[in-house]
């Protein structure tokens, strides 16, 4: 089933990019109306029902409780490890809210949007704890300034992809990217634990 919005439906099962994603709802658009004829004399005029997107908590409904928790959950892990945390709000947002993927990754973005300001509220004033000029903040601007247009222009690359390609495309290139991010995380666990383990052990002699 493809994601459908502003057309025409009679329930909210209608909306969605799968039976379970309840992020739209089947409203009444007071702005169409259908034509209707009765024994070819009386015409009714009936607004249309169109799928439009839900309110962000209204109604407020279970998948919005286990989202939101979650949401917290993967923002809190990616910014400690330092990762964003786009590579676990995607899979969360399809497989515990039910979304389709050109759903989902807007929504991580947004998420990771507001993750992105609280650490830097947090962050802002700090110092670099490996420096003698006491000046030097911890966010280096300079690599900061120089990382920003490339990754501008990859999003807007992205946003446009995600408006044009067909959502198991979305899925697969999705499933691939975290397959090897999966494979180089596990690398470096195991490079870093071989390091640590060959300290332990020159400690010991």
């Amino acid at each position: 089933m493809v994601i459908r919005t502003c057309t025409l439906c009679d329930v909210d099962a209608d909306c969605g990019a799968t039976p379970s994603d309840t992020s739209k709802r089947c409203v009444v658009d007071h702005g169409t109306t259908t034509v209707t004829s009765v024994d070819g004399t009386t015409t009714t005029f009936r607004p249309n029902s169109v799928c439009m997107e839900k309110n962000l908590f209204d109604p407020f409904t279970t998948h919005d409780a286990v989202a939101s928790l979650l949401a917290f959950l993967c923002t809190a892990l990616g910014s400690a490890a330092g990762t964003g945390g786009g590579g676990l709000l995607v899979p969360m947002y399809i497989l515990a809210f039910g979304l389709g993927p050109k759903h989902a990754v807007p929504m991580s973005k947004t998420t990771i949007f507001g993750g992105a300001i609280a650490t830097l509220m947090v962050n802002v004033m700090k110092k670099h704890p490996c420096t003698n000029r006491s000046r030097r903040p911890l966010i280096d601007y300079t690599l900061s300034a120089m990382m920003e247009p490339p990754t501008l222009i990859g999003t807007i690359f992205g946003v446009m992809g995600n408006a044009t390609f067909p959502s198991w495309l979305i899925l697969g290139l999705l499933l691939l990217l975290l397959s090897f991010m999966a494979v180089r995380t596990l690398q470096k666990v195991q490079h870093v634990c071989t390091k640590l383990h060959k300290i332990d052990s020159h400690e010991l002699l």
